[in-house]
């Protein structure tokens, strides 16, 4: 069953308000730390192969369990779901800031990892839930605004901060002003699933469609995920570790650019900005090889971001689609998979490859992935058309 409609109401009510400025504050703060994660703990002497290990671990508890996050939520409620995410991820941040070994910030990656599971599913399934009458394609370009917004000004305000340890207490203050909003002024559903959460799970796994976006886009977040690893130890490698969060800004602007001057999608031909994101995404690791020096940082940077403001809408609005109205948060979990398995891979491979590889040869291996990516999917396009999902 294909889901399509959406909550009538206002153009923009007080929940998708809400949600939104909720958003904002929670890029801010996630992008205020977890960026300069690779900077602390090689400053602290860890290895690339610990620091990706630890930035896949989060990654993996993070997007690897939301298909049960995602079932919690339908079973809980959204409100529900999200005080207790905002809760556990508030306290993993808190951690980041007290501790300096691989196994302290590998537990403040489990507990960050498993607050945002809970967050990721229940956020998107209220937004698409909450009443307004824009459909979900214009609902995930606004969403997508916000999103940029707070890459930018997360990364400034890191920089500004300094200190690994006041980042992380400045992030814990932000997830705690969503909470308290959250708790507040988030209204809770009246109507929640009753569906026992093992039927919800399997729900996902029947939809072959949603399966097979999941598997195609794994390749997609493992490109990606090296905004978080190659991205910023090729930075430093070249002087210019202080730069992350100039680079990490620079790609949020030139995505909220973007977002802003793009065409509407259309929700009948969301596989096209899909398609484009991951030639993109494939053409932007092969910029450090061409381009040498931070200038080709950048160029990769500026690549990734233009791919993800021209994907991403598109994505979560054909997973909102494809999703069954009665477990819409199970499957924007299940959906989540793609990113966990996905990125957690590329976070591990890029760590291996920087300590073993050498300078160019990480950036070719993730070219030749994005390039089979981007086959895959043009694949899967003309096999889902028939469900009607657009081209």
């Amino acid at each position: 069953m294909i889901a399509r409609e959406v909550v009538p109401g206002g153009a923009m009510s007080r929940p998708m308000l809400l949600l939104l400025g909720s958003d904002l504050l929670l890029w801010t703060g996630f992008f205020l730390l977890v960026p300069f994660l690779p900077e602390e703990m090689t400053r602290l002497g860890h290895s690339g192969t610990v620091v990706g290990a630890v930035l896949a671990i989060r990654l993996l508890c993070q997007q690897g369990t939301m298909p049960l996050s995602g079932a919690i939520a339908d079973r809980w409620g959204y409100r529900r779901a999200l005080l207790t995410g905002l809760g556990i991820r508030v306290c993993g941040f808190a951690l980041m800031a007290v501790v300096t070994s691989a196994a302290g910030l590998a537990a403040a990656a489990v507990l960050s990892g498993l607050g945002g599971s809970l967050i990721g599913g229940a956020f998107k399934a209220s937004y698409t839930a909450a009443p307004g009458q824009a459909d979900l394609a214009a609902r995930f370009l606004w969403l997508a605004v916000a999103d940029r917004l707070g890459q930018i000004l997360g990364p400034q305000i890191g920089t500004v901060l300094g200190s690994f340890a006041a980042r992380a207490w400045v992030a814990v203050a932000l997830f705690l002003a969503v909470a308290v909003a959250t708790w507040l002024w988030l209204p809770d559903e009246r109507r929640r699933s009753r569906r026992p959460l093992l039927d919800n799970l399997l729900t996902q796994f029947r939809n072959r469609p949603l399966v097979g976006l999941v598997a195609a886009l794994c390749g997609y977040w493992a490109l990606q995920q090296q905004m978080s690893v190659l991205i910023p130890l090729a930075a430093a490698r070249l002087g210019a570790a202080g730069g992350v969060g100039t680079l990490f800004s620079l790609s949020a602007l030139a995505g909220l650019v973007l977002v802003l001057l793009l065409p509407r999608i259309r929700v009948d031909r969301l596989w096209r900005p899909i398609i484009l994101a991951q030639a993109v995404t494939a053409a932007a690791m092969a910029m450090p090889v061409l381009v040498h020096g931070y200038a080709g940082i950048i160029l990769a940077t500026l690549g990734l971001a233009v791919a993800a403001a021209v994907g991403q809408p598109a994505m979560d609005a054909l997973v909102g689609i494809l999703s069954p109205a009665g477990a819409r948060a199970s499957a924007y979990g299940f959906a989540a998979l793609s990113f966990g398995v996905g990125g957690a891979a590329g976070q591990l491979l890029g760590g291996w490859a920087w300590s073993h590889l050498g300078a160019r040869l990480p950036w070719l291996l993730f070219a030749l992935l994005g390039t089979l990516t981007l086959l895959v999917l043009q694949l899967l396009r003309k096999g889902v058309d028939a469900h009607g999902t657009g081209s």
